[in-house]
């Protein structure tokens, strides 16, 4: 249901929201994962309600950020990954609000929900430090050479191909029909690519 109302909201389109549905749910990749890494399932979920929460259009701009951060400052209580869901989180303000990268930075509300991702996020390091683990492949943590971190997209879509060549044909289909109807959606997007996995 979230991934069908996201999509509809994010393609304006039924037929891409059940496309997406279908893709998600026969992934042979999602799948694996969700069974043999116990959190890939509730991180995919935190995901999918943040980017449902984002294009919520009743909800007010500030609300849709507030509610978000406050997503995945809990998630955090469930695994360190879901940290990466603030990525666009951030890219949302930039581009729905027409916000240079500047601006968006020097913006309070961004930073009061950074504050509140931040509050949340220590309780579940406090109680229990082991559960940061998540972290440690980061590239913020093992330093990466800068030819590994432009060869990075390259890599995961080599891999992609083999695993899920039907997935990754739709996803490219996707980004070059957003950019021709869509721009902003567009950049969301990869932005949002690029920085998952480069770190």
């Amino acid at each position: 249901y979230l991934v069908y109302r996201a999509a509809q909201a994010l393609f304006d389109s039924r037929a891409a929201a059940t496309g997406s549905t279908f893709l998600l749910a026969t992934s042979l990749l999602h799948v694996g994962m969700c069974m043999s890494m116990r959190h890939w399932l509730p991180v995919s979920f935190l995901f999918v309600w943040v980017l449902y929460l984002l294009t919520r259009e009743r909800l007010e701009q500030n609300k849709r950020i507030f509610w978000a951060c406050v997503s995945v400052g809990v998630g955090m209580g469930v695994s360190t990954i879901a940290c990466m869901a603030l990525v666009p989180v951030f890219f949302w303000f930039v581009f729905e609000s027409n916000l240079s990268f500047g601006q968006a930075l020097r913006d309070r509300l961004l930073w009061v929900g950074m504050g509140l991702f931040l509050v949340l996020s220590i309780i579940p390091t406090i109680l229990y430090p082991g559960s940061n683990h998540a972290v440690t492949g980061a590239v913020f943590v093992n330093q990466k050479s800068l030819l590994g971190l432009l060869e990075s997209p390259f890599r995961v879509m080599a891999v992609q191909m083999y695993a899920e060549p039907v997935l990754l044909g739709l996803f490219l289909l996707g980004l070059l029909l957003l950019w021709r109807h869509a721009r902003k959606r567009f950049f969301f997007f990869v932005s949002f690519f690029l920085s998952y996995v480069v770190i």
